[in-house]
């Protein structure tokens, strides 16, 4: 995709970069069109008009990232999941769908209607630009923009957003970097929406280093938090989780029976992460957060960004796959 436009034909594509091969998968479904990179040990597929969201990664042979594929009826499962899903201008949950900001009520389309809620912030089905590719050494880089200039509802504020992706032997970092185009300050969170296959979840572990956890409502909006009295360590087996931790390091590994995953998370603030396992429990949900949901009521984690600056919030991805 070279200066970031799109191939002008339905014939697949491909830019060999190093150890790494880039390859533009059309589909008659623009959502659908995806961008492949891979080597001798990793794969991955990024869907630009899916909000930039990986959704696969493969690593030795292995399925790490449970995304959707090139199928019609996948757009209704990532619709329903989020799977791998940027969230921003915030993650979760608002209550209702307002928020009070510069002394003046803002809201927010409620697409969690059951509960109304607005849910997963604004860029989920937004088309990104890939802009530039970058070979570092024995890693590549991909840049996806989206310049938002039309004001969104309940969220009146132009901004940038860039997704970045570089991709390595060893595993995946992921960079999130939000500019403010406008001329006010606007209130906002960043996370990201995986879900991590496993087999065997039940036999799973994972190990953070977390002394509260989030208390909700009904309607799964914060009321608060507790301490919790799981280990740092401990294995899945039967539990049911859709909790938000507190963590005291912005760390987490999540051990399976096929791989073991490290994710770091970077952050100038206090660092959140949401678990979560599906009915079907054959993956586990891990969402880095820099907020809890309904930060733009209660504040815990929100940030503000002003006229012409930029933050920037990266996940690393390690991966280690047994025999």
């Amino acid at each position: 995709m070279e200066n970031g436009k799109e191939p002008d034909s339905m014939m697949v594509k491909y830019n060999k970069m190093a150890a790494f091969q880039i390859k533009h998968i059309p589909h008659k479904s623009k959502l659908l069109q995806a961008v492949q990179v891979s080597s001798e040990e990793i794969t991955c597929e990024i869907y630009p008009n899916l909000g930039a969201s990986l959704q696969k990664l493969e690593w030795q042979g292995k399925d790490i990232i449970k995304g959707i594929k090139s199928d019609q009826k996948d757009i209704t499962v990532y619709q329903d999941l989020y799977s791998s899903a940027p969230l921003f201008p915030f993650p979760g949950r608002v209550d209702n769908g307002s928020y009070f900001f510069q002394d003046k009520i803002h809201r927010l389309e409620l697409n969690e209607p059951e509960r109304s809620n607005a849910i997963h912030g604004l860029v989920a089905f937004e088309s990104f630009e890939l802009i530039q590719t970058i070979q570092e050494g024995n890693s590549i880089k991909l840049e996806f923009l989206l310049s938002k200039k039309k004001p969104s509802t309940g969220f009146p504020f132009n901004f940038d957003l860039k997704i970045q992706y570089q991709i390595s032997g060893s595993g995946i970092a992921i960079s999130f970097e939000a500019t403010n185009t406008g001329s006010t300050s606007f209130p906002f969170g960043i996370g990201w929406h995986p879900y991590f296959k496993s087999s065997q979840l039940s036999e799973a572990t994972l190990r953070f280093d977390a002394s509260h956890e989030i208390s909700y409502n009904q309607n799964l909006i914060p009321t608060g938090r507790k301490q919790h009295t799981l280990p740092t360590t401990f294995q899945v087996g039967s539990m049911e989780l859709d909790t938000c931790f507190i963590l005291e390091t912005p760390q987490l590994v999540l051990q399976t029976n096929e791989y073991q995953l490290n994710m770091q998370m970077g952050s100038s603030n206090q660092s959140y992460v949401q678990l979560y396992i599906p009915e079907q429990r054959d993956c586990i949900a891990i969402e880095p957060m820099t907020c809890i949901p309904n930060a733009f009521n209660h504040k815990k984690g929100l940030l503000e960004l002003a006229p012409n600056s930029n933050y920037t919030y990266t996940i690393n991805l390690t991966l280690c796959c047994y025999e």
